[in-house]
């Protein structure tokens, strides 16, 4: 996830090499948070418990070719 704290901190080619790993071929970055935390906190979301949501461009931690 890109971030602007991250930013600051993380080597360009660790994120290159990040971003080709994702199937989306890029690195998250805050909006694309906003949605899933829209749809949780509104009414079209409040029947929704206990459950995990992954918002992760479809790689998940730890699975990468």
């Amino acid at each position: 996830m890109a971030t602007k704290i991250n930013a600051r901190i993380l080597d360009p080619k660790v994120a290159e090499g990040t971003a080709r790993a994702v199937p989306t071929k890029r690195m998250g970055d805050t909006q694309d948070m906003a949605g899933p935390c829209l749809f949780l906190s509104s009414r079209a979301g409040s029947w929704i418990t206990g459950v995990t949501i992954a918002v992760g461009g479809g790689i998940a931690f730890g699975v990468a070719n």
